[in-house]
């Protein structure tokens, strides 16, 4: 056996497929089932909480990792990857350049959208909490980002301004009092997939979990796609940031 196939098999990985268990369709018609769903997703007074169960099939030691999978979500469509302005993500004098980020480039009121941009604007916005016997199970989702994103390539000192503030709201909102460096599901979604079926660390769980332990899994539906929520333990983890952590990198199955 060699050393990729040692690493696959001290893989633990539990994959949940929940938006098309979480979006109600009763139809068969697969037009009227997705008109029904567009509705569900585009009504803000429709509750979009979904609870399901996930059962520990392996004890998984800390850290684990939380991803979010997005299938025929195409990041690397050349209008979407060219839609932001890398200067204006770092410096703060250029808030007001917004070259290259239509339509998502200034508010009714013309006034610049900082992160402006179709990538910024379609931040990804499901959420999720994991609770046993009452008792909340913690997801860190900071130190998730790039070291060198968050020191090159989006400013200390630049902060969200007129973000989701219009009438067509894209994706998640960014708490204005906190920068951009910081802001570490924004600078994990910036970084682009090149293929349209990925995943995206949502971040990670600092304690273990034990086998056959049951845990309840509250999300948040905001998106219309094929959607998956995966923890993953690496017997050997290594550090974020590596570049070794590329050959994890890859086009994931589709999920059944």
């Amino acid at each position: 056996m060699n050393c990729c196939e040692i690493e696959k098999t001290q893989v633990v990985e539990l994959v949940h497929r929940y938006d098309e268990d979480c979006i109600p369709v009763d139809s068969s018609n697969p037009d009227a089932a997705y008109k029904k769903r567009i509705g569900f997703i585009q009504d803000d007074k429709t509750d979009k909480t979904c609870i399901r169960t996930l059962t520990i099939p392996k004890k998984m030691k800390h850290p684990i990792f939380v991803y979010y999978q997005l299938d025929q979500f195409y990041q690397n469509h050349r209008r979407y990857v060219k839609s932001r302005n890398d200067e204006q993500y770092r410096n703060p004098s250029a808030g007001d350049h917004t070259g290259n980020c239509e339509p998502e480039a200034r508010n009714s009121q013309d006034q610049p959208i900082v992160p402006c941009g179709l990538i910024a604007w379609s931040l990804f916005n499901d959420t999720y909490s994991l609770s046993r016997n009452d008792i909340a199970l913690p997801i860190n989702k900071k130190v998730i980002a790039w070291e060198s994103d968050k020191t090159h390539k989006f400013g200390s000192n630049v902060y969200p301004k007129n973000f989701q503030n219009k009438s067509q709201i894209g994706g998640g909102k960014l708490d204005e009092s906190i920068p951009l460096s910081e802001q570490d599901d924004l600078l994990v979604w910036m970084r682009t997939a090149a293929l349209p079926n990925f995943r995206k660390l949502y971040g990670r769980i600092e304690t273990d979990l034990e086998v056959n332990e049951v845990y309840i899994i509250v999300g948040g539906i905001c998106l219309l796609i094929a959607l998956a929520f995966i923890i993953v333990y690496l017997m050997k983890p290594r550090p974020l940031g590596d570049p070794s952590y590329l050959s994890w990198n890859r086009n994931p199955a589709s999920v059944q």
